[in-house]
């Protein structure tokens, strides 16, 4: 097998150590040790080497062609942003041997790149935990993929959103189509776990009451617990401003307000009128979080859209990618490890 530099590694600041001594001191979970075991995928198996460019320990992709080595990176990439929440498509595709000395000014011109870019964080292990269990599982890896093109589409972090306090939707139709293919994407994402809501005219997804078709809505239960979801943790759902048209032909049931009608916060904050009318951020059952993002996707993103798409706001797609991360991250076991490196 040849070796390549993945171009992701674990800081060690000014010490030196090794796998297993990394393992002891900052992984708690024997899933995630740096063992070539754990991380080895379907055509590929994973080393580590200690690089004086980065000063870290290196992930080494060792596989039996630089073509495979490039595709591991592709997916690699989409790994990141799956565990991350966001995108990171700013690091060399390009599979460099491992044999290079990455500080060598010569390799500019070759790779394209004033310098070799690294990247480092606590949660590379659980990057790399993802891509292998990809490498095994088709609808897995599509799903990745699939997320890191919703947020290629488009993306809005935390941040962003959080600051956002005097619009919804952007008033750019070009825009409000990413808006749109960002929505349908993420729900691509769900059915590549075999978890989107599955109905029809004959078994529709509602009763005439308003209610959930128990013929629906139980098979939904029971994959997603099938997936290791658990059902009894809500969904987070953000929902701000004034409501959008779509917002009022598709009200969304749920569970509880963050901010209660006695104006305060979780922590017994108080907070004023202005705000709490602004914000209305809920709590959403898993099942019916589904099944809003199947309407966003079928009933206003999808076929020929017209003006409907210009009720589609910023938080539609952070809801949708939010979720589609959620069961990717909860499925695959990944979202149980978060605790586990430091």
């Amino acid at each position: 097998m040849q070796k390549f530099h993945s171009g992701y590694y674990l800081n060690l600041g000014e010490g030196k150590l090794s796998a297993e001594e990394y393992s002891e001191i900052c992984i708690k979970n024997k899933n995630l040790e740096l063992i070539s075991d754990n991380y080895s995928g379907e055509n590929y198996r994973i080393e580590w080497e200690y690089n004086s460019y980065w000063k870290g320990l290196g992930f080494i992709i060792c596989a039996e062609s630089e073509e495979i080595a490039k595709d591991i990176l592709y997916n690699l990439h989409c790994s990141v942003s799956a565990v991350n929440g966001h995108n990171e498509f700013k690091y060399p595709m390009s599979a460099i041997e491992s044999k290079i000395d990455l500080s060598q000014r010569s390799l500019d011109e070759k790779i394209g790149y004033k310098n070799i870019q690294g990247y480092s964080s606590p949660s590379i292990p659980l990057i790399f935990y993802l891509l292998k269990k990809a490498s095994c599982n088709s609808s897995l890896l599509n799903g990745i993929i699939k997320y890191h093109l919703s947020t290629e589409i488009i993306y809005f972090n935390e941040m962003e959103v959080n600051d956002i306090e005097d619009w919804k939707t952007s008033g750019s139709r070009y825009f409000q189509m990413r808006f749109a293919y960002a929505i349908i994407t993420a729900y691509s994402v769900i059915e590549e776990l075999g978890l989107e809501v599955r109905a029809s005219k004959d078994n529709p997804t509602k009763l005439p009451n308003g209610e959930w078709n128990p013929l629906v809505l139980e098979p939904l239960e029971k994959r997603l617990m099938n997936a290791n979801i658990n059902l009894e943790k809500k969904f987070l759902w953000i929902n701000r401003g004034e409501e959008t048209e779509i917002e009022k032909r598709y009200p969304l049931k749920y569970s509880n307000l963050i901010l209660e009608r006695n104006n305060e916060t979780e922590q017994g904050n108080k907070v004023d009128n202005e705000y709490f009318e602004f914000m209305k951020d809920c709590y959403v059952y898993l099942p019916d979080a589904i099944n809003y993002l199947s309407t966003l996707r079928s009933k206003v993103s999808s076929h020929a859209v017209g003006d409907r798409i210009m009720n589609l706001s910023v938080y539609d797609v952070a809801n949708a990618q939010m979720l589609a991360r959620t069961l990717l991250l909860e499925s695959s076991g990944t979202l149980e490890l978060f605790d586990s490196v430091r």
